[in-house]
């Protein structure tokens, strides 16, 4: 298997933590027009950081199409941020990776009030504290949404103000939700009855990887800074490509996918609980 290593004056770390026991049983040829190329040092490239998941879309490879926004995005935008925008090119259809909903935070709350979030007939219940008390109704509100993404230890939630939106434990079953509370004035809702997959997001116009900005058709749900957003029908395969080193695919699209390896969390260019769930010899450190 030929590995092309190029050296880039780019903060790009390596993610593998130990090399015992690792494993490359596959490998991939990617389809290099599913990343887009910009120019650097005067050079036309498609350098990718390291720890990039292989997907599958239709009968081609690509880098996974997923990506995690650095800013809110209000509905109705025509672009996001995010930190790795060359795995998604002009034509793709994004929505909201995995099934989610939100939770909104209302009225005026007080210590002792309870609010309860069911999922899948679990319920999650957190009573009020005196420090949730803000010194309006707007910071209260925004306190205990905080409080709830600390309540549901076994969900991703990314929360805005006092609204939070809550992803399905492995982010893809449409679990039911249920909200209610216990409260003179106070008022929790949820957006509907289960958790949603995929709410729509918009379709790529144009990507600026210089500025780590993806231009879209009109954004059909408000995004909350970390939310995740990806290309439907892409099928995370194999595993992950180049723990050690970014990597270039106008030099070389031939690579071995790592299965089983211990890596830095915190350096992945992108991970999830759909993940964690395929690739159970990928550990996080």
């Amino acid at each position: 298997m030929r590995h092309d290593i190029y050296n880039y004056n780019i903060d790009y770390k390596p993610v593998i933590k130990i090399t015992a026991g690792t494993r490359t049983p596959n490998a991939v040829e990617f389809d290099k027009t599913k990343v887009t190329s910009w120019s650097y040092n005067d050079r036309t490239v498609r350098i990718l950081p390291p720890g990039i998941i292989a997907a599958k879309d239709g009968e081609v490879f690509r880098p996974l199409p997923r990506q995690n926004v650095t800013a809110d995005v209000a509905a109705n935008a025509t672009s996001f941020t995010c930190n790795h925008p060359q795995v998604f090119v002009v034509g793709d259809v994004l929505t909201v990776v995995g099934a989610s909903e939100t939770v909104t935070i209302g009225g005026t709350w007080l210590a002792a009030d309870t609010l309860t979030v069911s999922l899948d007939d679990q319920d999650y219940t957190y009573t009020v504290a005196a420090e949730d008390i803000g010194g309006s109704d707007t910071e209260t509100r925004a306190n205990i949404a905080v409080k709830l993404k600390d309540l549901l230890v076994d969900h991703t939630v990314y929360v805005k103000d006092a609204v939070a939106r809550i992803f399905a434990a492995d982010f893809k079953k449409t679990e039911s939700l249920t909200v209610v509370e216990s409260s003179t004035a106070g008022t929790i809702t949820a957006g509907s009855g289960n958790l949603v997959s995929n709410p729509a997001v918009g379709t790529v116009s144009a990507v600026d990887v210089d500025n780590k900005t993806v231009t879209i058709s009109a954004a059909s749900t408000e995004l909350f800074s970390g939310v995740p957003v990806g290309v439907v029908g892409v099928t995370p395969m194999y595993g992950m490509v180049m723990p050690t080193n970014s990597f270039d695919l106008e030099h070389c699209l031939n690579y071995a996918t790592w299965s089983h390896l211990t890596v830095f969390a915190e350096r992945l260019p992108y991970w999830d609980a759909e993940l964690t769930n395929l690739f159970k010899g990928i550990e996080l450190a």
